[in-house]
């Protein structure tokens, strides 16, 4: 077992792909038929998809994320984010410039 595999939430203790656990996928985009196909698309493929419509929604759910360990029902930060660059209210980069400031005083799983 290495180090990795001992923080991957993903892995079991011995390295092994967790099957308890899909891969969480936030998906922030403004275009409701886009974020549609995009949603549809990681779920067929077994991700645990959230989503959200604009920038502003983007914060909030990631800010819960990272100070309030929230993912849509589930308590623990998305894996991955995906964004429009484009949105209403805030784009997406400074969402994600946002959640680096924030990443660098709270721990990420």
């Amino acid at each position: 077992m290495n180090q990795l595999s001992r923080l991957d939430p993903l892995r079991t203790s011995d390295g092994a792909p967790n099957p308890d656990r899909r891969p969480r996928v936030l998906v922030a985009e403004d275009d409701r038929e886009m974020r549609r196909l995009v949603v549809e698309a990681l779920a067929q493929d077994g991700y645990d998809v959230a989503e959200v419509r604009d920038g502003v929604e983007l914060l909030a759910q990631v800010g819960s994320s990272v100070l309030f360990g929230g993912f849509g029902s589930v308590r623990e930060p998305p894996d991955l984010i995906v964004t429009d660059v484009r949105m209403p209210g805030l784009t997406g980069l400074t969402v994600l410039e946002d959640c680096g400031v924030q990443a660098a005083r709270c721990r990420w799983s």
